[in-house]
C-alpha cells in the first residue's frame, strides 16, 4: 500500500526503464585496424586488384583470326613480319566478327648457333606440333623437311588446289627470302579442327588466287 501511495499521479511510462544506450564506436578504431591490420589490407587489396585485372583481360582478350609459325633460319625484324601479317590479312576473313582481320606472326628462328634462344624455338615447335594449337605453317625453303621428317604417320600437309602440299609464296617484303612455303597442317590431331582447317586452307588459295591474279 506504501508504494502504491507514493506512485499517486505518477504516468506509468515514466517507471519504464530506460532503454540502454547505443554501442558507442571505439575512439580511433579504423586506426587500430590499420595498425594491427596493416598489411592484411594491403595484401588483400592487392590481390583483389590481381583478380579483377585477370577477370578484365579474359573479357576483354582479341584473339587473332589466324595464327602462324613462321620458320627461318635467322629472325626476321619486326618490320618484316609486320608486313608478312599485313600480306595475309588481306587474303583473310575477320573469322571472330570484330571488324578486322588479325593475323599473328610467331617466328621461329631455327638456324641460328645453339643458346637459350635456340632451344626455346626448337621446343616452341614441338609444342606447337605435339599440340595441334596451329594450323598455318610458313617457312623458308629447306625446313620443310624437318616438318615433314616429324610426320611419318600422316600426311602433315593439305594437299592444295594445284595439287602441291604448300604454295611456293613469294611476299614482296625486303629482307625476307624471295620464297616460302605455306601451308596448311591436316585437322586430324589439331586443337582446330575441321572448321579453323578449312578457314585456314581459305586463306591459302585466296592468297594464291591474289598472287597469280585469278580471285
Amino acid at each position: 500500500m506504501a508504494r502504491e501511495r507514493y506512485l499517486i499521479g505518477v504516468d506509468p511510462d515514466e517507471l519504464k526503464a530506460a532503454p540502454p544506450p547505443p554501442p558507442e564506436k571505439p575512439a580511433g578504431w579504423w586506426e587500430n585496424l590499420w595498425y594491427h591490420y596493416k598489411w592484411h589490407l594491403i595484401v588483400g587489396g592487392f590481390v583483389v586488384l590481381l583478380v579483377v585485372l585477370g577477370v578484365w583481360q579474359l573479357v576483354t582478350k582479341d584473339d587473332p583470326d589466324y595464327n602462324v609459325v613462321l620458320l627461318t633460319s635467322d629472325p626476321l625484324t619486326t618490320e618484316m613480319v609486320d608486313d608478312l601479317e599485313q600480306i595475309l590479312q588481306k587474303a583473310g576473313q575477320d573469322l571472330d566478327e570484330d571488324g578486322k582481320v588479325e593475323v599473328l606472326i610467331e617466328n621461329l628462328a631455327l638456324g641460328i648457333s645453339y643458346s637459350n634462344n635456340k632451344v626455346a624455338n626448337d621446343n616452341t615447335l614441338y609444342a606447337h606440333l605435339a599440340a595441334g594449337d596451329v594450323l598455318l605453317f610458313a617457312m623458308e625453303p629447306g625446313y620443310e623437311d624437318r616438318i615433314l621428317s616429324l610426320s611419318d604417320t600422316y600426311e602433315f600437309f593439305t594437299t592444295l588446289s594445284d595439287g602441291e602440299p604448300y604454295y611456293h609464296w613469294r611476299p614482296d617484303v625486303s629482307g625476307v627470302s624471295e620464297e616460302l612455303y605455306i601451308g596448311v597442317r591436316n585437322a586430324t590431331g589439331t586443337a582446330g579442327g575441321n572448321q579453323t582447317h578449312d578457314e585456314c586452307q581459305k586463306l591459302i588459295e585466296t592468297l594464291m588466287a591474289q598472287d597469280t591474279g585469278k580471285e
